[in-house]
């Protein structure tokens, strides 16, 4: 699962083409420029359509125009199916599309389980229940598909170190990057400690700005909130001879520039706390 669960962003060029004729892309492409507030989506959806407007001879500038609008293509497509990459993942695990994960000698039912432990990393936390307490393994050993899936869950909201951004990546395909997936990057800058153990978890944060702010508050909303339907019920997740505990959030820091929100708000009114932050 955890090698595979993000098997769903692997796009074959026929999957592109399909999907930029669908009506669902002119949808969503319609969706960044009316409704989104995401103004790098709107400035790359518009740019799109205005595509073979004003055509011009031949010049640099049309190749600087081409690859600008690769780039803005690029980034629509990646934005479209990203929302997808839960089930898309489930569903290559289920056609065998990319290995044969069977390796030959493992029985279908196990792929079946595998394909529905990847789609739970992205779905409501509920959807975990659909999944088996418990089933026989490849001889005389029992697994716990549901164990499985809470912790690649858990697992993957708790993957919060800076490097797994790579920069050099960023600086071979893009300058630009949706606003969500900026905020996104920054939050995991923004992170100063970070403790995980069987125990407890404690984060540390420092951001730049409210925006990135209320990114880091969102994850740990969500943490929580997994972490609380594990604690409720347990018993039907968690095997019975696992003699550990769940971890609990024992530390949370999360300060703008140094400063701690939570104390400011108590002597300032949100306007005021706003201009002290930004000088």
């Amino acid at each position: 699962g955890a090698l595979f669960h993000d098997l769903g962003m692997v796009l074959e060029d026929s999957e592109i083409k399909k999907a930029l004729e669908s009506e669902a892309f002119s949808e969503f492409s319609e969706w960044c420029i009316n409704i989104s507030a995401d103004k790098t989506l709107k400035e790359a959806a518009i740019s799109i359509k205005e595509m073979g407007k004003n055509e011009e001879k031949v010049s640099p500038n049309n190749f600087l125009k081409a690859h600008q609008l690769r780039k803005y293509i690029t980034l629509l497509i990646s934005e479209f199916f990203r929302w997808q990459h839960g089930e898309r993942s489930s569903a290559a695990i289920e056609e065998n599309k990319f290995v044969d994960l069977s390796y030959g000698i493992l029985p279908k039912r196990f792929l079946d389980i595998l394909r529905k432990i990847v789609f739970c990393h992205t779905t409501n936390f509920s959807e975990l229940y659909e999944l088996p307490y418990q089933q026989n393994g490849f001889k005389n050993d029992v697994f716990h598909p549901r164990f499985v899936a809470v912790f690649l869950r858990l697992g993957d909201n708790l993957d919060a170190d800076h490097l797994r951004f790579e920069p050099a990546i960023y600086k071979s395909l893009f300058d630009i990057l949706p606003e969500a997936s900026k905020r996104h990057e920054q939050k995991h800058s923004s992170l100063r400690e970070i403790l995980i153990t069987t125990e407890k978890i404690e984060v540390s944060f420092n951001c730049e700005n409210f925006e990135v702010y209320r990114e880091v508050r969102t994850w740990l909303r969500y943490l929580k909130a997994d972490l609380n339907e594990l604690a409720l019920r347990w018993s039907e997740i968690v095997p019975a001879c696992f003699s550990g505990y769940l971890p609990f959030i024992a530390m949370e820091k999360v300060l703008i520039k140094g400063r701690d929100l939570g104390s400011l708000q108590t002597t300032f009114s949100t306007d005021q706390i706003h201009k002290l932050i930004e000088g």
